[in-house]
């Protein structure tokens, strides 16, 4: 190519001229109408499209939606559960307790008041519930998110992390040295009137959690199919 400001001739591999230092490549300039007009388009577009969550529409459901009342309660309940204590013993003197979590760590890490089991597998089961959990929340709000909304199969797929959590649910259940505790702990209890023990109250919260949750999904795939 040729320079432009001196009139050397240059390869065409270089940007700037040897001789002169002068640009060889002319710089792309947009003009102010060609770039409000895009501006403007993408703008249009945005609105066309609606925001990515639409809160005050989410808001608004909750307040003429049980559905969405539900999903949401449901989620919150089963992400609280594990927090909660899921084995425990009480008597006059002493209560002994542990959630999900603490049950999952070995005695020496948790302190004498709590009932570690040394399970690893049921704290690795309560990270699961909470990550569940935050999939149940924006689940029953899919409506009122802009790449989930227009899913024909969502109303379906609201049903998923029910799945999961009966399948969570069966593998603490599953698990020897969890249930024998359980046990031990109900029979002891039932032997003596001053001594109580069994399933605290996390393990309550996250059955009535995922089964409020099952009837929000009902409730939202009876809608569904009646608007179909």
């Amino acid at each position: 190519m040729i320079c432009k400001n001196c009139g050397k001739e240059v390869p065409d591999t270089e940007q700037y001229c040897p001789e002169c230092s002068a640009p060889l490549i002319e710089p792309v300039v947009i003009s102010a109408a060609a770039a409000k007009k895009s501006m403007e388009k993408s703008k249009g577009d945005a609105e066309i499209l609606g925001p990515a969550f639409d809160f005050s529409g989410y808001i608004n459901r909750l307040a003429g939606s049980p559905a969405t009342v539900l999903s949401l309660a449901g989620a919150l309940i089963v992400y609280l559960a594990p927090f909660f204590r899921w084995i425990y013993i009480a008597s006059r003197e002493i209560t002994q307790k542990a959630n999900l979590f603490d049950a999952g760590k070995k005695a020496g890490k948790v302190g004498p008041n709590v009932l570690a089991l040394g399970q690893t597998e049921l704290g690795r089961i309560a990270v699961f519930v909470l990550v569940t959990a935050v999939v149940m929340l924006v689940l029953s709000a899919y409506e009122d998110i802009r790449v989930l909304k227009d899913n024909k199969l969502m109303p379906y797929v609201r049903f998923v992390p029910v799945v999961v959590l009966i399948i969570l649910i069966v593998m603490v259940l599953r698990n020897h040295t969890f249930y024998s505790a359980v046990k031990q702990l109900s029979a002891q209890a039932k032997g003596s009137p001053e001594l109580k023990g069994g399933f605290g109250a996390g393990f309550y919260m996250y059955v009535g959690g995922a089964a409020v949750y099952l009837i929000s999904c009902v409730l939202s795939l009876m809608d569904h199919l009646k608007n179909k």
